[in-house]
């Protein structure tokens, strides 16, 4: 992995950077989590991506949210929300 510490990102900043150790439903839990919640708890997904609960197989969850093997969580966010708004 790392050889040494990058002082502005951390590995873990990659969600999903060992998904293939994780179980289906720990997949599910870091997409979650990589996305803001609104109301009761809800989670706010963008308006073109199927909701992670819906995706029954870790191939089909990395297949639409495989981007956070490899961008860190707060660059994902900070551009989901650009793409939501239409300013990216």
């Amino acid at each position: 992995m790392w050889k040494r510490q990058n002082k502005f990102l951390l590995p873990g900043d990659f969600v999903l950077k060992n998904w293939e150790d994780m179980t289906l439903r720990q997949l599910q839990q870091a997409v979650e989590d990589a996305h803001p919640t609104i109301f009761d708890n809800e989670t706010l997904y963008p308006s073109y991506r199927t909701p992670v609960r819906q995706l029954t197989t870790k191939e089909a969850i990395m297949r639409d949210y495989g981007c956070l093997e490899y961008i860190p969580e707060s660059v994902y966010r900070t551009y989901r929300g650009a793409m939501e708004v239409g300013t990216s």
